[in-house]
């Protein structure tokens, strides 16, 4: 899942996390992976059995039947013996909608891999570890896919040292306003400066290890309290 991936950028847990997930992404091949060979030979094998069995009995009756051995009212359980003897022949059939599938996974991991990196790190500008002042100046800002700005030519400055409560009915623009601060997303239009210095300018890690961001809805991962914390 991706759910906790706001909280994962925002406190600087993304090599972390991703060391984590590797791990047990690997533990997980390592077991699954032999069942699954195992898993493989076996019906493979059983159908290979059962398709030679089916053909040989369809012919061993019908030989009967031509020599006058056996009953030709017994030809309809032959026949039905012979059908049975296509079914593993019907279950290859599968692999072509199961590598089809498989096809569409890969298109969509990679469709997500050459994604466009929407926000770049800044040159080097470090914010230093004074009190720090922030100023929007004609900030505009609408989601992908969205025509509406959430935000329209916003102007406010917060000084060094003081205090701002931003309050307002839901969707005004309260958490994106967080979130264009993170650096999550860029402003379309206008400018949001840290100490006089674009967001832009500065390193992302550095940025966001220099803001607390309490979100309203927090993800908690499946691990232990301290971790979360």
């Amino acid at each position: 899942t991706i759910q906790g991936i706001a909280e994962i950028v925002a406190f600087q847990q993304a090599g972390h996390r991703a060391k984590d997930f590797d791990n047990l992404t690997n533990r997980h091949i390592a077991i699954r992976l032999p069942f699954f060979k195992e898993l493989t030979m076996q019906k493979t094998l059983l159908e290979v059995l059962t398709g030679w069995g089916g053909l040989a009995v369809v012919s061993t009756g019908a030989l009967l039947t031509t020599s006058g051995s056996l009953d030709a009212g017994l030809l309809p359980l032959l026949t039905i013996l012979a059908m049975s003897a296509f079914l593993p022949v019907s279950e290859i059939a599968q692999i072509g909608r199961q590598l089809a599938d498989t096809m569409g996974a890969t298109r969509r991991i990679y469709a997500l891999e050459n994604e466009p990196v929407l926000i770049n790190d800044g040159i080097d500008e470090t914010p230093g570890d004074l009190s720090l002042g922030v100023s929007f100046r004609n900030v505009s800002f609408a989601y992908q896919g969205r025509s509406k700005s959430i935000l329209q030519d916003l102007n406010f400055e917060i000084p060094a040292g003081k205090t701002l409560a931003l309050v307002g009915p839901s969707g005004a623009g309260k958490t994106t306003l967080a979130q264009l601060l993170m650096r999550f997303w860029d402003p379309e239009k206008g400018s949001i400066k840290l100490n006089g210095i674009e967001l832009r300018d500065y390193k992302l890690e550095d940025l966001r290890s220099r803001v607390a961001l309490v979100a309203q809805d927090t993800y908690l991962f499946n691990n232990s309290l301290r971790e979360n914390i």
